[in-house]
C-alpha cells in the first residue's frame, strides 16, 4: 500500500515503471519477501523510491533508479539538455525549465 502517493513530475514513469518491473522480477525468482513501495516521491532534484520489504539486490536496483533520474527531466522524461537547480532543486530540460 503506497501512504503518500507519487510525489513527483509524469516524466520519471518509465524508470519507475522499469524498477518496478524489475523488483517482481527478482522476488519472483528469488523467492524473497514480497516489496511494498510505500513512497514515491522527488527530494533534492531526484526520485526517492521508499519500499518494505526486499534484499540488497533490490536496494542496488532502487539506487540505480534513484541515480537515473537525475539525468531524465521530471516532467516530460526527456534525456537531453537536463539540469538540476534552482532554489527548490529540480531536475528539468532546457524546454521544460524555460517553461516554467
Amino acid at each position: 500500500m503506497v501512504c503518500f502517493g507519487f510525489e513527483h513530475g509524469d516524466g520519471w514513469y518509465d524508470i519507475l515503471d522499469n524498477l518496478c518491473e524489475k523488483i517482481q522480477q527478482h522476488v519472483d525468482e528469488s523467492g524473497c519477501s514480497q516489496v511494498e513501495a510505500v513512497q514515491m516521491k522527488e527530494k533534492y532534484g531526484g526520485l526517492r523510491f521508499y519500499v518494505h520489504g526486499g534484499d540488497k539486490y533490490i536496494d542496488d536496483l532502487i539506487y540505480q533508479a534513484e541515480e537515473e533520474s537525475y539525468e531524465t527531466c521530471e516532467a516530460c522524461g526527456s534525456k537531453e539538455n537536463v539540469t538540476s537547480e534552482g532554489s527548490w532543486i529540480t531536475t528539468l530540460c532546457e524546454k521544460c525549465r524555460n517553461k516554467s
